[in-house]
């Protein structure tokens, strides 16, 4: 059973998908516009002065095509709505949990770079003495 907050969720999920797909089909007319189509002014080409609105309309029908048939196709939309209610059910930390756990993250970052970078170069000074090469 979907509660209020969990359509919301399933809601932010097609925008999500629908976000990903526009991103995707705008990017294919693009590179369909530069390197398959002739280019010529008359054509589905840059060279056409309407290129950006037919690559839009083009993104737009096809991104409102795979929308409506994630929304139509029962297995999809069960995933999506069971998903959405799985969410809900997760307890997010709080603002103080987080900041630590990113300052964590920071410092845990820093070290191991320090480490990795001290290691490379005694690495490459190694390597330098065995080969001769002096820097």
């Amino acid at each position: 059973m979907s509660t209020p907050f969990s359509r919301r969720y399933a809601f932010g999920m097609y925008a999500a998908l629908g976000a990903y797909f526009s991103f995707v089909f705008h990017h294919l007319g693009l590179f369909l516009a530069q390197h398959v189509f002739p280019q010529t002014p008359q054509n589905f080409s840059v060279l056409n002065p309407r290129f950006s609105l037919y690559n839009n309309v083009f993104t737009l029908i096809l991104t409102f095509v795979m929308v409506l048939l994630l929304f139509v196709l029962p297995k999809i939309r069960e995933h999506i709505l069971d998903s959405a209610e799985e969410l809900t059910q997760i307890s997010w930390s709080g603002f103080k949990e987080t900041q630590k756990s990113t300052g964590t993250v920071i410092v845990f970052v820093i070290i191991s770079s320090l480490f990795l970078f001290m290691l490379d170069f005694i690495i490459i000074k190694f390597v330098n003495s065995i080969i001769g090469i002096s820097a």
